[in-house]
């Protein structure tokens, strides 16, 4: 007998939905982020649209997109979203390369379970709320290892899409 579609995937709506939980009161809370040593000039390469001096422009560029909203509290909302995409493309990466050895159901565990450490610590819930590139560099990271990994035989086009996420 088959799994049920979306039975297969429920150990990991039971992760999600607490960590959407955890982010949206972290956000209503403290609608303000939290600011370290690099956060203003992120923010005055975004201004002023243009490179930063020592830092990569990956950020700057999401700030930039972001500036019409002339809210820090988008930002922060932005990067938690980002945070849960990072744990939900942890989980399909591990559920499609273990479906094929073990059953839907525990590759469905399996997956949810090697989600946790990426979408409940408060310390991961912390970093998303700061003015910092690390929770956009840990997504175009792992969306890049993800493009690599995404079929047997990585073609020509998967290639350079990882190599466009790395960059």
């Amino acid at each position: 007998m088959r799994a049920r579609p979306v039975l297969v995937h429920l150990p990991f709506v039971c992760v999600l939905v607490p960590a959407v939980l955890v982010r949206i009161a972290a956000v209503l809370g403290y609608p303000a982020p939290m600011w370290f040593g690099d956060s203003p000039e992120y923010l005055e390469s975004a201004i002023e649209a243009r490179p930063g001096e020592t830092r990569p422009a990956g950020y700057s560029l999401l700030l930039w997109l972001l500036k019409p909203f002339h809210s820090l509290t988008v930002v922060v909302s932005v990067q938690h979203a980002i945070g849960l995409l990072t744990g939900v493309l942890v989980y399909v990466l591990v559920w499609r390369a273990a479906r094929d050895v073990v059953s839907p159901w525990a590759a469905g565990v399996l997956g949810a379970a090697l989600t946790v450490p990426v979408l409940l610590p408060a310390h991961q819930v912390a970093l998303e709320h700061m003015l910092m590139s690390d929770t956009l560099f840990a997504f175009l990271l792992l969306a890049a290892v993800a493009a690599v990994l995404w079929r047997r035989r990585t073609t020509w086009w998967l290639g350079a899409l990882a190599g466009v996420f790395a960059a």
